[in-house]
């Protein structure tokens, strides 16, 4: 499967980097601005949620990047190790955004995940890509960003639908979702790629690379500000990488990594 990634790409929104226009029309959808969605109990309604919290975050952090090798390939990596986290149901769609500032990743309810192009280079090789995404696909099937909601000081009836998109980018893209949560994504997310085919001890390598950098990367929005410490981290995936004695010699797949990145303006 890693020889040959297959051809799996968004269908809810076609390719949506050729589609500048998206998170206006989404945001400006009067059909979507209806119900009190204090808490989704439905696919449906976690979808639209899902899609109105894309459109936020385009709006931090940029739109996707115009280049569909690069796009296609952020989608094949990340549909192989979703198709490993558990929900079977749950369509993704991954998007590469235009943001060289900003070290990021997210995830939204119904499968939405988009990492931006800055973390893109700070990546050696796929397995520390498939590891972010399988990473985010855990937030979104776990629906990490609703529980954390429900525990912050907004949870409640947020009366409109553009009230709750304001408090859940709060969560998302400010202070991030719970603590134990984020631990526990880092855990499955390991599993994720390593089930995929990935070696997990990337994931591990690219939190330590992470935590090496200057603190003039430290920005809001990013990594740093919307996960826990990282040393913290470091030490409890180090830990776990124990469970994955056959990981020797599983996919680091750097020259196809390589290979895309380039394309990178």
């Amino acid at each position: 499967m890693l020889n040959k990634l297959d051809n799996t790409s968004p269908a809810r929104f076609g390719f949506l980097w050729k589609h500048a226009a998206f998170a206006l029309i989404v945001l400006l959808s009067a059909g979507l601005a209806m119900a009190s969605l204090a808490v989704a109990d439905s696919y449906e309604a976690e979808a639209v949620i899902g899609d109105r919290l894309a459109a936020a975050g385009f709006q931090r952090y940029g739109m996707p990047i115009e280049d569909d090798a690069i796009q296609t390939y952020v989608n094949r990596v990340g549909a192989a190790v979703a198709r490993n986290a558990g929900e079977p149901d749950t369509p993704f769609y991954f998007a590469a955004l235009d943001n060289d500032r900003i070290i990021a990743s997210w995830s939204c309810p119904a499968g939405i995940v988009a990492v931006t192009t800055g973390f893109l280079r700070t990546m050696k090789n796929e397995a520390e890509l498939a590891g972010v995404l399988a990473h985010e696909t855990v937030h979104a099937t776990g629906r990490h960003p609703l529980r954390t909601y429900g525990q912050t000081e907004f949870k409640g009836p947020a009366g409109t639908l553009p009230e709750l998109i304001r408090r859940l980018s709060a969560v998302v893209f400010e202070q991030g979702v719970a603590a134990p949560l984020e631990h526990a994504a880092d855990a499955r997310g390991m599993e994720i790629a390593f089930r995929t085919g990935y070696d997990p001890e990337a994931f591990v390598r690219l939190l330590e690379r992470l935590q090496a950098l200057p603190d003039a990367v430290r920005l809001p929005g990013s990594w740093f500000k919307t996960h826990p410490p990282l040393g913290e981290r470091i030490n409890r995936c180090e830990t776990r990488l124990a469970k994955f004695r056959d990981a020797a010699g599983l996919a680091l797949a750097q020259d196809r990594f390589a290979d895309v990145m380039r394309r990178l303006p």
